[in-house]
């Protein structure tokens, strides 16, 4: 079947025609059945700059009723939103100013939802900044006729404007009760964008005398046939009044097309917000509200509580069904709720077990606590909602592919049929309708690098909706597929296979791609630089070594103290699997990483071993005391590991993930070790070839690191300085200056 290789050809115009094909009616969805296609063996080697290029779909959506497909891209420098109509086929696009977002939902058919989550500590205590924020805000407010709907400017999120308000709230002067920490939280930066008149509306600029942000995301419920977003949101006040936080929340329900809203009493008697702190709330499908948290001064507890049905004179009595002491200067995580569970009376809620790892319970209405119900970790387990109920119907967990478990059989089938619709592919659900039959999917594999398509599996059909890396030709999509090895103690370690797209399958040069972390995990998806080494003939394999997220919390355990130990076998062990399995040629081994993935080069650079002929260090750590004191010294944010290193995923609502910045999981995964002993640093001189390239703009790694590595080596180190270019490597053209510099030095030192 004809690939679509991009909706959008120049601004503002959809030019390309997403395709649309038929299966019978009672019969599977099948989207692929293409074989794949190879380059002639004399081929000319592709141009580096088409892999490097970001993916071009970047937040995609799904209308209630499944007939309308938005997205976001860049094209030529402009930040479109993307709109497709399933039946009619019209598409378009609205610019938008130039600013980050985390997602897109939307609201009804004429309005979209775009915001830009912030993470902080939960907290009744004001953030600390400074008097530049303070200037930033004040220049903001004294601008009152600031335009966020210019339609020449394009809908704008007022991510700067909210940013600037939630800095100057936390410089009033403090009257407020003692202040706890007991989490953390999200806060988002919100606009509508109205659909048809392409304008956009900021939410929570305007519900009061202050400015709000949003608490998490608001949900979208129909009031007198219209509809509206209801969820807390943040008061961003300049000073304290009376004996309240300067930062209050409070439950609103705002008109989306005007950004009006009306503040929600609960009925708690607590609108004051004297002596309480409720700070979340639970809305049902109709939305009503279902439960609350509410932080305690006088007795120093947190709680959740349902309603028990007794109200007088209009106030509701509520009963806390769970309740947690967190006193004042003390710490202590206090759990949050994340959804409805799978009855639709009990509330799912995330808390850490005596072990110090995070687990989904139900909550019943009575205070019964059930068994922990995800199968793994809550920073990498997330919940799947059942779109019409909003009940717990499910979790993904997040490995080389998907894992999916339900509990609700229905869409169990819905989920299988979708994986069904791309045999051999990673296939993952993007997007759903309230009716779950129509879908959006993206694929990856074998034969796919990013393709999404929408599916009715009511009536058999899909539409192809077009590639992630259109810049690719599928010749030259290196093929991936998920290997597993035992290392030499014996663990199991899954690894993502990346092999070049030229005929030879045996015998080739390995390149070992370890990720950067070393909490987190690959998996099947497009990594530009594995596809960039790839396409020079190598084998790239990706480790996920013990310590790596994807395989539960004891595979996860089991990397700490290994920082300089076994996680760099387990790395190893993987080029003595290609030899022995004739894919790769243990004599013709090197080593590639970024960031923990940089150290495990330099450190297999200087092993003396044998088992790498040369490595590159891509913003790696070369000297571990000196690395370790830095980064103690310059974490962001205050006592983050006193609630293990979390910080909200921006991507899923309710959700928590690992925090980059946990000086906790460090120490854990150094161990107790000698630091000076781990450094590459100090074995310098006995390097093999070593290529080492930094960011300059590197905030996770100084780049003085790789320049401890290039001085000690005494000329046996390369060095490469990469300007205006930060650890990540965002820009497309640091991606390709990495790609050029890696891929000449494997040619040359791993022919």
């Amino acid at each position: 079947m004809r690939h679509i290789r991009g909706l959008l050809t120049v601004a503002f115009a959809l030019m390309a025609v997403p395709v649309m094909a038929h299966a019978q009616n009672d019969g599977p969805v099948v989207i692929k059945g293409a074989k794949r296609v190879r380059p002639a063996p004399d081929a000319p080697l592709p141009a580096l700059d088409m892999f490097v290029k970001a993916a071009r779909m970047e937040r995609v959506a799904l209308s209630a009723d499944g007939s309308q497909v938005a997205f976001t891209t860049h094209v030529d420098g402009s930040h479109l939103l993307a709109l497709y109509d399933v039946a009619t086929g019209n598409k378009r696009a609205i610019k938008l100013k130039d600013e980050p977002l985390s997602s897109i939902r939307f609201v009804d058919n004429d309005h979209l939802m775009i915001a830009h989550t912030h993470t902080g500590l939960r907290s009744t205590c004001a953030n600390g900044t400074n008097q530049q924020a303070q200037n930033g805000f004040n220049s903001m407010v004294q601008r009152p006729n600031v335009d966020f709907k210019s339609p020449n400017a394009g809908p704008g999120s007022g991510v700067a404007a909210v940013e600037a308000a939630l800095a100057f709230s936390a410089l009033s002067r403090l009257k407020s009760p003692s202040c706890v920490n007991y989490g953390v939280t999200a806060t988002s930066a919100i606009i509508v964008v109205d659909l048809k008149t392409e304008t956009a509306t900021q939410i929570g600029f305007g519900l009061s005398e202050y400015h709000h942000a949003a608490l998490n995301i608001p949900v979208t419920v129909t009031a007198n046939g219209k509809p509206e977003l209801v969820g807390g949101f943040l008061e961003l006040r300049g000073q304290s009044m009376k004996d309240q936080p300067t930062q209050r929340a409070y439950l609103w329900r705002v008109d989306p097309a005007t950004g009006a809203g009306r503040m929600v009493d609960d009925g708690g008697g607590d609108l004051d917000r004297e002596f309480r702190f409720p700070d979340d709330w639970l809305i049902g499908p109709d939305g009503g509200i279902l439960a609350r948290t509410v932080y305690q001064y006088d007795t120093q507890t947190f709680s959740i509580q349902v309603r028990d049905g007794q109200e007088k004179k209009g106030k509701t009595k509520w009963k806390p069904v769970l309740s947690r002491k967190v006193a004042h200067n003390l710490d202590a995580f206090a759990p949050q709720m994340a959804g409805l569970g799978r009855d639709g009376q009990s509330i799912l809620i995330i808390d850490r077990d005596a072990a110090g790892i995070y687990r989904y319970y139900e909550l019943s209405p009575d205070g019964a606590l059930s068994e922990a119900l995800n199968p793994g970790d809550a920073t990498t387990d997330r919940p799947i909602f059942h779109p019409q109920t909003r009940r717990l119907a499910g979790f993904v967990s997040q490995q080389e592919s998907p894992a999916y478990t339900f509990f609700d059989a229905g869409l169990a089938k819905v989920y299988a049929a979708a994986r069904d619709a791309a045999p051999g592919q990673a296939v993952r659900v993007v997007a759903m309708a309230d009716d779950p039959r129509k879908l959006i999917i993206s694929t990856h594999g074998d034969v796919e690098a990013g393709n999404y398509y929408y599916l009715n599996l009511t009536d058999g059909s899909f539409i192809d909706l077009g590639n992630d890396h259109a810049a690719v030709p599928p010749e030259w999509v290196a093929r991936q597929s998920v290997v597993s090895y035992k290392s030499r103690d014996g663990l199991d370690i899954q690894a993502v296979l990346t092999l070049p797209s030229k005929p030879q399958d045996e015998n080739l040069p390995v390149v070992v791609l370890p990720h950067d972390g070393p909490y987190g995990h690959d998996r099947l998806e497009f990594n530009w630089l594995a596809q960039s080494i790839a396409s020079r003939g190598f084998a790239v394999l990706q480790p996920n070594y013990r310590g790596s997220n994807n395989a539960g919390p004891a595979f996860t355990a089991a990397g700490d103290g290994q920082w300089s130990g076994k996680m760099l076998d387990d790395m190893a062990d993987g080029v003595r699997y290609l030899a022995d399995e004739s894919i790769g040629d243990a004599k013709r081994a090197c080593i590639v990483g970024q960031g923990y993935g940089g150290y495990a080069a330099l450190a297999g650079a200087v092993a003396g071993n044998g088992t790498y002929r040369c490595a590159v260090s891509i913003g790696g750590i070369a000297d571990v005391p000196a690395y370790k004191e830095w980064f103690m010294q310059n974490q962001p944010r205050i006592n983050p590991d006193d609630f293990g290193g979390l910080e909200p995923d921006p991507a899923w609502p309710r959700a928590f993930k690992a925090a980059s910045n946990s000086g906790d999981r460090l120490k854990r995964q150094l161990g107790a070790g000698d630091p000076a002993a781990m450094s590459p640093v100090a074995k310098a001189e006995q390097a093999v070839p070593t290529l080492v390239l930094h960011p300059e703009a590197d905030k996770d790694v100084p780049p003085q690191q790789s320049r401890f590595m290039r001085d000690a080596g005494k000329g046996r180190i390369q060095y490469l300085q990469m300007t205006d270019c930060d650890h990540g490597l965002k820009t497309e053209t640091c991606r390709l200056q990495a790609a050029q510099a890696v891929t000449d030095f494997l040619v040359k030192y791993n022919p």
